[in-house]
Order: structure tokens, then C-alpha cells, then sequence
């Protein structure tokens, strides 16, 4: 079955539809439909980056979900601390505390400049020693 792609409903990044080589890949911070929901409307030729336990999660529940949300791409599968590479960016994932299991903040750099994206964390569930440890 061709998955269809909905253009309306996605942000304006060049690439979801698999045609540009300069969109490297997407990062899902955790298996929450909030943070993976439109992967369902891109290329399945893009590269999806995420923990092997999320993956494992999305592709059990696939048949369940909205839209027929299809497995996600293989990509990169994540391990707490340990850097990776995806073009000119080094990526280094992080273990978090948060509702969603296997759930990180990513650590992007590239060209001796910094992001750090949290995902959602919380700082007061059963692995609550994740918090204090990335603070």
C-alpha cells in the first residue's frame, strides 16, 4: 500500500517528501503520538533516529494507531551518552525521566555551536535519578 503524503498538514521543511538529500533524517525524542503522529505523512525513505526500545514499542502498536501509522524508517537507535554522527551534526542522546518509555533529550552539535533539546522530562518518576544526573 502507498502511504499517502499530506503536505497541508506538515511544517515547511523541504525534504519530507524524500526528494531533497540535505534533510538528513528526523529525531523523535519519545513514543508520544505528540512528538511521532505525522510520521504517518512523510517519506518512509527518510531516516527516523529514536530509542530501539521506542521503535520497538511504535512497531507493535503500528497496526493500532491513527492513520495506519506505519513503522517507523529505520535509522539510528539510540544509547544513553553515546555520541553519533548524522552529516556534519554529532548527536548524543540522553536517557530521561518522563511518562513515555525509553525517552531522551538529544545533544546536537555541529560547527562549534550547541542545542540541546530536553523532550519532555520529568524529574519525579521511578528513573527520577535520570534529572540529576543530566542537571
Amino acid at each position: 500500500m502507498q502511504k499517502r503524503i499530506i503536505s497541508s498538514i506538515l511544517p515547511k521543511i523541504t525534504g519530507l517528501d524524500g526528494n531533497d538529500p540535505t534533510l538528513l533524517g528526523i529525531l523523535i525524542s519519545h513514543p508520544h503520538l505528540d512528538h511521532f503522529g505525522l510520521l504517518a505523512h512523510i517519506s518512509p525513505m527518510i531516516p527516523i533516529g529514536m530509542g530501539p526500545a521506542a521503535r520497538r514499542i511504535l512497531t507493535a502498536a503500528a497496526p493500532f494507531l491513527p492513520d495506519n501509522q506505519p513503522i517507523p524508517a529505520q535509522g539510528w537507535d539510540y544509547q544513553s551518552g553515546q555520541s553519533f554522527e548524522v552529516g556534519p551534526f554529532c548527536i548524543t542522546p540522553f536517557l530521561v525521566d518522563h511518562s513515555a518509555y525509553d525517552a531522551y533529550a538529544l545533544l546536537i552539535q555541529s560547527g562549534g555551536k550547541r542545542l540541546f533539546y530536553s523532550g519532555d522530562f520529568r524529574a519525579h518518576g521511578r528513573k527520577a535519578v535520570l534529572f540529576e544526573r543530566l542537571v
